[in-house]
């Protein structure tokens, strides 16, 4: 499934008000094939969600409204947008895209699409990993679609899925707890 070929549409997908072709060198080299200090971190902080890759599947956990999102990644092929298109000033646009999407890549964003039972049939956009609990199979993903996205209905049917939601849990906690102890006393 081809995604839109808008640049800035994509950008407002990300959430990024202006986004540039070329990444700019904040926290060290964020060019294609190197890994920068932003990615070690996020790899670090984050290791169970760093996981999550092209065409991957994801489950993030309850946040401030109770809502559990299920997502899935899309494919690498699938974010090589100018592949597909034959006029030149579209492979273009598509080129820029392709290169926003790799970029919001390495700096921990997912794009593809995210379900929930507020949003049964997904909603495409991005998530970052920090936002992530971690991967899930295909298989874990497809039964949380059957039972339409509702986690009560997830956990009290697979036990091996709802013990992995809860070691992404303790996982989770356990990174809070560690960088709650690093904030500055008032």
């Amino acid at each position: 499934m081809p995604l839109p070929a808008t640049s800035q549409g994509l950008a407002d997908l990300l959430g990024w008000a202006r986004m540039d072709s070329e990444p700019r060198d904040r926290t060290g080299d964020e060019r294609e094939g190197s890994e920068s200090t932003s990615d070690f971190h996020l790899t670090r902080l984050f290791p169970l969600a760093a996981q999550v890759g092209w065409g991957d599947h994801w489950v993030r956990g309850a946040s401030f409204d109770g809502l559990w999102i299920f997502g899935q990644v899309v494919t690498e092929a699938e974010g090589s947008f100018f592949t597909h298109l034959r006029d030149a000033q579209e492979r273009d646009a598509s080129r820029v895209e392709e290169a926003l999407l790799r970029q919001a890549y390495r700096r921990g964003y997912r794009y593809g699409r995210a379900y929930s039972v507020m949003c049964l049939e997904g909603e495409l956009g991005s998530t970052h990993i920090a936002h992530m609990l971690g991967p899930i199979t295909l298989e874990e993903f497809q039964l949380a679609r059957e039972l339409r996205w509702d986690i009560q209905k997830i956990l009290t049917t697979d036990v091996a899925f709802a013990q992995k939601i809860a070691r992404y849990l303790h996982e989770r906690s356990k990174i809070g707890r560690y960088m709650a102890q690093r904030l500055p006393e008032e």
